[in-house]
């Protein structure tokens, strides 16, 4: 194998672990904002049921 082809092979795996690691950070990124809009969600759900003094239901068995 010729440097030139050593560097090219070199070139293209470093490339397919830079797409990889984006594609994770992107997954996790996206994981994080789901999480934060369902707890936004979930504390608004909350704070509805006690101002409007609803009674939360629970999960018989929980």
């Amino acid at each position: 194998m010729t440097h030139k082809t050593t560097m090219q092979t070199e070139k293209r795996v470093l490339m397919e672990n830079t797409a990889f690691i984006l594609y994770e950070k992107f997954c996790s990124d996206s994981g994080e904002q789901r999480r934060e809009q369902f707890k936004k969600a979930f504390e608004r759900y909350l704070t509805d049921a006690l101002q409007n003094d609803t009674p939360i239901p629970l999960q018989d068995g929980a």
